[in-house]
């Protein structure tokens, strides 16, 4: 049992060639053989390795050549190795092959590891796919429907994102946070501040309280959308309703004033964030607070540039 708590700790910090190393010891032992969980952890810790695909899928078939049939957790965790490392035809795979098998059958987290890694490839198509499968196998919850909306967000389908996301209810599965925040990203890849701002107000009517990373994106599709003045409006009221604006949602705003040439309001906007460190400038923003970086001072030159403030930049 140590041997397997030891594989799992390497596993989650990261030391995924002492996962392996341990394993083999295991193996090796007369007394001790690894097991399910053995080879699970030791999979799951190729996730952090170069690579780690190739290991993960030759654990795969050393379980079956020592008799153990791989369980519905190693498979799990090859496909989000497989993902984790671009290589979501492998992923499928192996989805695939756990469909085929009457035991084990793939479960909710097999189908959203399997559409995060069509996601991040920017297989959209084969993300609605999967989906489809779920629902008519009745394994899904809110994060395969985010995870296929944010795979139709990285190819910008904020059309069928927002066809996604009416489905929810059908499948009997509430829209929360995350779903909101895939929606209303996939509005700012399109530049529909229009429905972003609906989003907002449709969350609110829900019950489900928008955050800053709802704010900052539904400040990006104003941004994209060329509507300056209401990317104003929203930053200034995220204030009044509890939200603290960050600096994703400055820059976001910053950016917009900038397309309109509206240097003055860019200015002031810069002035109400924190002055950047020195050693920051190259970091991006996002969490609590708004820091001036690079991206803040290249939007504010950006829209004196545009006016031709040139002194002013």
């Amino acid at each position: 049992m140590h041997f397997n708590a030891a594989i799992d700790a390497c596993g989650k910090s990261g030391r995924w060639e002492e996962a392996l190393s341990l394993l083999r010891e295991m193996a090796s032992m007369p007394s001790v053989s690894p097991d399910a969980f053995s080879f699970s952890s030791a999979i799951s810790a190729q996730a952090k390795a170069p690579n780690g695909w190739r290991r993960a899928l030759a654990l795969l078939r050393a379980m079956r050549m020592q008799g153990l049939e791989p369980s519905r957790y190693c498979y799990n965790a090859a496909i989000t190795v497989c993902g984790s490392g671009g290589e979501w035809r492998r992923a499928l795979k192996l989805l695939s092959d756990m469909e085929d098998r009457p035991n084990p059958p793939p479960d909710v987290y097999s189908f959203n590891t399997a559409i995060a890694a069509c996601g991040r490839a920017g297989q959209w198509r084969t993300a609605l796919e999967l989906l489809e499968r779920a629902t008519s196998l009745g394994v899904c919850d809110v994060v395969t429907f985010s995870s296929a909306m944010g795979a139709l967000r990285n190819s910008g389908r904020w059309e069928q994102a927002l066809e996604v996301l009416g489905r929810m209810e059908a499948a009997g599965v509430r829209p929360n946070r995350v779903a909101y925040a895939s929606a209303i990203s996939a509005c700012a890849t399109g530049g529909q501040w229009v429905l972003a701002i609906k989003l907002l107000d449709d969350m609110r009517e829900a019950g489900v309280s928008p955050d800053v990373r709802h704010c900052a994106a539904a400040i990006a599709a104003c941004d994209r959308g060329g509507a300056w003045e209401m990317a104003l409006k929203l930053l200034l009221r995220m204030d009044g309703r509890g939200v603290p604006p960050n600096t994703v949602a400055y820059n976001s705003a910053i950016s917009a004033c900038a397309r309109a040439a509206q240097w003055r309001t860019a200015l002031a906007l810069l002035e109400r964030m924190a002055p950047a460190p020195s050693s920051s400038l190259g970091e991006r923003g996002g969490g609590q607070g708004a820091t001036a970086n690079t991206v803040s001072y290249n939007s504010a030159i950006s829209a004196c540039g545009r006016a031709g403030a040139w002194e002013v930049s």
